[in-house]
């Protein structure tokens, strides 16, 4: 074996002991995991075999099928993501809105007076300079 199947081994292992044992998922989902690790593991181990079902698809190299379908699996998976999360995202929306109506608070019945600000009156100020009225007193 080659140091880095013995890195990789155990990475593969781990993620799908983790994925088992704390992600809750539908049995396709489960089964395609299962599948996939079981692959990514059967071709750690054997190498060559890469290079030969890559051949028999018409492939020259196993880098370049696994690189292939990588991006296929991408492809595939964006979309899927994308939509998970926007049901998400629409269900988090529902939960706010009904959470906001139930703890909404009835308008209360008090209804403010219009805001009056008081001016002052000519006796308390005296006439205005420019009203037209002439102090004769002050004019002479």
């Amino acid at each position: 074996m080659k140091p880095i199947q013995f890195i990789l081994m155990p990475a593969i292992l781990l993620a799908l002991a983790f994925y088992f044992g704390k992600l809750r998922t539908r049995t396709f989902d489960r089964t395609l995991v299962l599948l996939v690790g079981g692959a990514g593991a059967g071709m750690l181990a054997f190498p060559s075999l890469t290079t030969v079902v890559a051949r028999l698809v018409g492939v020259n190299r196993g880098a370049d099928l696994l690189f292939y379908l990588a991006l296929i699996s991408g492809a595939l998976l964006a979309p899927m993501f994308y939509l998970r999360l926007r049901a998400i995202d629409q269900q988090f929306t529902a939960l706010v809105r009904s959470l906001a109506i139930q703890q909404a608070s009835p308008p209360s019945s008090f209804v403010p007076e219009p805001l009056r600000i008081p001016f002052p009156t000519e006796a308390e100020t005296g006439p205005h300079p420019h009203d037209g009225t002439v102090d004769h007193a002050r004019a002479a």
